[in-house]
């Protein structure tokens, strides 16, 4: 009981952890709606080539506007 009381911090933040750096943070991080967002990447991966093109999907590297506009058109 002891052993469990000591570990149980560590295994209830542990799935925290595992969920703490989701798309959907990161995207509204960046003022992303997010379906857009998802959207938008999910057509522009079969395009991507490189691992260069794949980290210009990432939220952080997209304006928000481009999405939309992209997405719409």
């Amino acid at each position: 009981m002891r052993i469990e009381n000591a570990i149980r911090s560590f295994a209830i933040d542990r799935k925290h952890w595992l969920f703490s750096d989701t798309v959907d943070e990161t995207a509204k991080a960046n003022r992303h709606e997010l379906y857009n967002y998802l959207r938008y990447a999910l057509q522009e991966i079969p395009k991507a080539a490189s691992f260069k093109d794949f980290e210009k999907l990432l939220p952080y590297n997209l304006k928000p506007v481009n999405i939309v506009q992209d997405v719409v058109d």
